[in-house]
């Protein structure tokens, strides 16, 4: 079994096809050997991007990385855009080449608030993670009134973009609380081919697969996005 992945196989072959499905989820290029098969389909998905990072009390807005394409035979599941700093959420991964084609959902805006101290702490909130169509749920938003700070939620894989931190401080004149965009999630594609198709895999042959990773920004603290995934299933 190749590192990072997941083989399942069903006993019994139907003339000569024994049905099965192998699955990549670690980022990563693969060489695929390509099984007898009378149908293949392939699903896809691209990483998720990275929530905003608030600077603690510099209250600065700092951009999400973003997630990595998945790729097999010209299809691309993009990845999603990281959080936009103070501008917006992230746009969900682009999808292309496949009979099915779903861009990643955007990551969702955090909220800021300054008040006169001592007044009524309204929380800050931490955006969302985009979610990935049929995939990872994005991070989960999140909320603070008290000072300091939270890191985002982690998008599920594969492909749930990462959710925006928070940071609550005093300027010495008001209080005052950001919350950071989530990042989009990863893009979903899938195509069935057919034996003998135009441009089907050849069977006894190699084909190359890639996994998108997740980026984690050093010093940074928005949710990470879920690593991308493929998914071969064949009968």
């Amino acid at each position: 079994m190749v590192p990072g992945s997941l083989a399942v196989r069903v006993v019994g072959a139907v003339n000569g096809v024994a049905p099965g499905s192998q699955s990549y989820t670690s980022p990563g290029t693969y060489s695929w050997s390509v099984p007898k098969y009378n149908t293949l389909t392939v699903e896809m998905w691209g990483a998720g991007g990275e929530g905003t990072s608030i600077g603690g009390s510099t209250g600065n807005d700092f951009p999400g990385a973003n997630g990595g394409n998945t790729t097999f035979k010209g299809m691309v599941a993009g990845g999603g855009q990281g959080g936009l700093g103070n501008t917006s959420g992230g746009a969900g991964g682009t999808a292309t080449g496949g009979t099915t084609n779903t861009v990643g959902g955007t990551g969702a805006n955090g909220s800021d608030y300054s008040r006169t101290a001592g007044g009524s702490p309204d929380p800050a909130i931490g955006g969302k993670g985009g979610d990935s169509p049929n995939g990872g749920a994005g991070g989960a938003q999140i909320s603070r009134t008290a000072n300091g700070g939270v890191g985002g939620n982690d998008g599920a894989s594969p492909g749930g973009g990462g959710g925006g931190s928070v940071y609550k401080f005093n300027n010495g004149i008001n209080d005052i609380g950001k919350g950071g965009k989530g990042g989009g999630g990863g893009g979903y594609v899938k195509r069935t081919y057919t034996i003998g198709a135009a441009g089907a895999p050849v069977p006894g042959t190699a084909e190359t697969a890639v996994v998108g990773a997740r980026v984690a920004t050093t010093g940074q603290n928005g949710g990470l996005g879920g690593n991308g995934r493929i998914v071969f299933t064949w009968s």
